[in-house]
């Protein structure tokens, strides 16, 4: 049974393809926005989705707020963020309450150069999608992580590029190597001693800095922000996208205290039933 928000259904129903990158761009240069996050889990013994709850995330230049909608199940599950045509119908779908096929997400997908990122936030996941146009999974928490990237596998086959994006917290890190082994997938660049900030406020604090910084000189600078907001997206985002890896047998992997116990290691469906 699909999940029922009246408050989820209003604030996904504004943001359409086109208001979502329009708030999106509003945000990244120092503006405020809430997006609605659809939360989704795999129809039992399918690849089929369906939507089981919803994570509201409003951003602003301080700081960003996520919550979730009451009555969502976010076990086994993970939010999709998309936008452009061929998202419309994954939109309409979540809408109308239906399921939704392999097909829809494989079409989000580029078929010459077939790859889907996965990340741990929802915010570091609107920003890998801002500076990429790509779909991006959101694992939401990282027990989440291996559901979504056994999904992504499944769906996309074995010629795609799953590549697990994690936050910089050591349960994050530690889910994206366990997740990205047993998928055959690859992991970004992890720098244990950098800030444990997501890559949505990464970004929105170095271009708000370099602004300021353009602003204080005898001769202003126009282009600074905009040259930071490049500066970030490639070295914080495509730079770490394009040199990812496998995971080796160097690389110590351990369950911790993620709970692993529900995800079926099949690369089939959850426990959700129709």
């Amino acid at each position: 049974m699909t999940y029922i928000n009246a408050d989820f259904d209003a604030l996904y129903d504004t943001l359409n393809h086109k208001e979502f990158d329009k708030q999106l761009h509003y945000v990244v240069a120092g503006g405020r926005a809430t997006f609605a996050i659809p939360v989704l889990h795999r129809v039992i013994g399918t690849d089929d989705l369906v939507l089981c709850g919803a994570q509201k995330v409003e951003i602003n230049p301080d700081h960003d707020h996520c919550h979730v909608y009451p009555g969502s199940r976010m076990s086994n599950a993970f939010g999709l963020i998309a936008s452009g045509g061929l998202a419309v119908t994954i939109r309409q779908k979540i809408l109308a309450g239906e399921e939704i096929p392999p097909e829809d997400v494989r079409n989000l997908v580029d078929a010459k150069s077939p790859r889907l990122v996965i990340a741990h936030s929802a915010a570091s996941a609107l920003a890998i999608h801002h500076a990429t146009g790509e779909p991006v999974l959101c694992a939401i928490t990282p027990d989440n992580m291996f559901p979504a990237a056994a999904y992504a596998r499944s769906v996309l086959g074995s010629k795609a590029a799953i590549v697990l994006f994690s936050d910089n917290t050591p349960a994050s890190r530690n889910a994206a190597l366990f997740s990205a082994r047993a998928v055959s997938g690859k992991v970004t660049g992890m720098d244990p001693t950098a800030p444990q900030i997501n890559l949505m406020h990464g970004l929105i604090d170095a271009i708000q800095a370099a602004d300021e910084r353009g602003r204080a000189r005898p001769t202003p600078d126009p282009q600074a922000a905009e040259r930071a907001r490049y500066d970030f997206i490639m070295h914080s985002i495509l730079d770490p996208l394009k040199a990812a890896q496998c995971v080796t047998p160097m690389q110590k992997v351990s369950r911790g205290r993620i709970d692993f116990r529900q995800a079926q290691v099949r690369f089939g469906g959850n426990d959700i039933e129709r």
